[in-house]
């Protein structure tokens, strides 16, 4: 690895270096890193909202089901309960997402979006689909298509295994 690609900088270099052919044909390893270098950039496109890719999948789950509860939102995210109660807590206090009671369950709370929380998810969501353009602009858009559409059928298959 070159020296400038050291530390966070590593991840910004890491998709032009060269790699092994034992790694090159690992389909794992290709998806693990394309994960690793669309996160990073997710990151920093969000990083004006202050906000992390977790916070728009929580804003992007609420907008597309409606209110729903907790659980529901860390089954669909595959995120444990820990992790989606800390989540739900910072979303909460950034003013993106509000805990409604639930009408049938007092057990539970309903999570909507708030007024602000619309307002930064309709920006969160230009930032995204501005990445993942950026991201994927070495592929023609027929190989876009396809590759969500494998990627889906993958996820499909395996959308009930263990997380």
């Amino acid at each position: 690895m070159s020296p400038e690609c050291t530390g966070s900088a590593a991840l910004s270099c890491a998709p032009c270096e060269p790699l092994p052919d034992v790694l090159a044909t690992r389909v794992g390893f290709l998806l693990n890193r394309a994960a690793i270098r669309i996160r990073q950039m997710t990151e920093e496109a969000l990083a004006p909202l202050e906000i992390y890719p977790k916070h728009y999948g929580l804003m992007a789950v609420i907008k597309s089901q409606g209110p729903s509860t907790q659980q529901a939102i860390s089954e669909i995210l595959k995120v444990d309960r820990t992790t989606m109660v800390l989540l739900v807590d910072d979303a909460e206090s950034k003013d993106i997402v509000v805990r409604n009671p639930h009408p049938t369950d007092r057990r539970c709370y309903l999570l909507g979006l708030s007024e602000n929380g619309e307002k930064i998810y309709r920006r969160a969501h230009r930032l995204v689909k501005q990445t993942e353009n950026e991201f994927f602009n070495v592929l023609e858009k027929i190989e876009q298509e396809e590759l969500i559409k494998l990627l889906g059928r993958l996820f499909q298959n395996f959308s009930s295994a263990p997380s």
